[in-house]
């Protein structure tokens, strides 16, 4: 019965959220502007169907950028509250994409026929497809789920942590306040190249590697990506090609970029360990670590940047730390027996409020690149070793099963970010004088549409690819 009143909500919230963000209506502008960063902007427009002159406010982006969202069907004039010759060029997106031109000073845009487009295409196959799966569970409950870890359940609960800190960075980002989420991804590479390393058996092969991961990470990514944009727009996110130096092009969910390069990164890895012998194989990780960590902590270094316009960050932070992760699982195995050292409590617990002030408060940035991946190592390292008393009060199944919805929170969080930015456009008053309100709200809302995909996409569609890629 508490499976069937969850089903019930959840499949509630997501009607609600395909109701506002997936069939309304909207026209998206995007002006050059030659204002600065930061610049709150007030817009004004008028429908076909009363006649009413609405007000919008919306965020000045870098380079003068000015994305506006107006959420009509049919709009016959505008006007952006900017001085004259702010506004540089102007494109609309609504049912197709127009250039426009200035109709009068100070902003003023019009007469126009603009006509608003729905993110139709695909998603209404997606409420179909949640309307039976609810039913389904009704009747049968939900599909069986793999097995929760009962080892380091408190690096699991580090899992949870930074994924809470990418998703509210994204948010956040829209509310001027300063966030980084680029380095909390760092430390899942580090986590990835740990369990890699640890978990490497010579029997298997690149195929049974690769079937795997994509079994595991397939079905999200589709998912989000026709959540974000009613289609899947690029192949290339289903190649895992994105962000690889192969494919540079957006493609509609953003943070899938990070799976693509770990796909690759630990293929590459894994074929290492097979085809060295032990120490041979932990010399290359260790040097090739070493070196790319290097690149890495020299940004913003006249001549070191220049290596990122040959060769992608992401791809090459990946392959860092996903080998520092496979180095670090040589030298730190967990110590079951191991009595608590207050020492060691001291440290987790200072380390654990260095990440939450500095990510969380601060915003981390990529100056601090070398620091950040020790403290990330560190704190991997007290926490697998579990002689503090912060990691070993973290040690609880609870965290090991809310971790499960790890990836697919993260997977899923842009289709909310991208429509909160457009959503805020026109609230954007209010929602700057609450914004800790809407930041927890949106979190909520995330980790929400995180359960739903796991529970009616990743699992069963996973376990359908296992099946049929053996």
């Amino acid at each position: 019965m508490k499976t069937k009143i969850a089903a019930t909500v959840l499949f509630a919230f997501f009607l609600i959220i395909a109701k506002f963000f997936l069939f309304e209506y909207a026209i998206k502008v995007f002006l050059q502007t030659n204002a600065a960063e930061g610049t709150i902007v007030s817009f004004h427009f008028q429908t076909k169907k009363d006649g009413t002159v609405r007000e919008g406010k919306a965020i000045v982006k870098h380079d003068g950028y000015l994305p506006l969202v107006i959420p009509a069907k049919n709009v016959v004039w505008f006007k952006v509250d900017m001085p004259a010759g702010s506004v540089k060029e102007a494109l609309i997106k609504g049912k197709g994409k127009q250039r426009i031109a200035l109709a009068g000073e100070n902003g003023e845009f019009g007469p126009l026929s603009l006509k608003g487009k729905t993110h139709f295409d695909f998603n209404i196959l997606i409420v179909v497809y949640m309307t039976l799966f609810w039913l389904r569970t009704m009747m049968k409950g939900l599909p069986a789920a793999g097995p929760v870890p009962t080892k380091m359940m408190n690096v699991e609960f580090l899992r949870i942590l930074f994924t809470v800190d990418v998703v509210l960075a994204h948010f956040i980002a829209c509310l001027n306040v300063p966030f980084n989420a680029g380095l909390p991804v760092e430390f899942f590479f580090i986590l990835s190249g740990y369990f890699l390393a640890l978990k490497f058996n010579p029997d298997k092969t690149v195929p049974q590697i690769a079937k795997a991961r994509f079994a595991a990470w397939m079905p999200l990514i589709v998912f989000g990506g026709l959540l974000c944009n009613g289609n899947l727009q690029s192949f290339k996110a289903l190649l895992f090609l994105q962000s690889t130096g192969i494919a540079f092009d957006n493609v509609p969910n953003a943070p899938a970029w990070y799976l693509a390069i770990l796909f690759w990164v630990s293929i590459f890895y894994f074929c290492v360990f097979r085809a060295f012998k032990a120490e041979t194989a932990k010399l290359v990780v260790g040097t090739l670590s070493f070196l790319l960590s290097v690149v890495c902590a020299q940004t913003g270094v006249g001549i070191w940047d220049r290596i990122f316009l040959y060769f992608p960050r992401g791809l090459i932070t990946g392959t860092a730390c996903v080998g520092i992760g496979c180095m670090l699982a040589q030298v730190c195995v967990r110590n079951g027996n191991a009595s608590v050292k207050k020492g060691a409590g001291v440290v987790e617990a200072l380390l654990l409020a260095y990440v939450v002030v500095a990510g969380f408060v601060k915003g981390a940035a990529f100056r601090e690149w070398a620091a950040w991946i020790i403290v990330y190592v560190a704190l991997i390292a007290l926490f697998i070793r579990k002689e503090g008393a912060v990691s070993r009060f973290f040690e609880r199944p609870v965290f090991a099963r809310a971790a499960q919805y790890s990836l697919s929170v993260y997977l899923t969080h842009w289709f909310l970010s991208v429509n909160f930015q457009d959503a805020i456009s026109v609230n954007l008053p209010w929602v700057m004088a609450h914004k800790f309100l809407v930041a927890a709200m949106m979190l909520t809302a995330s980790a929400l549409l995180g359960i739903i995909a796991r529970h009616a996409v990743e699992i069963p569609f996973g376990n359908w690819l296992k099946k049929k890629l053996g």
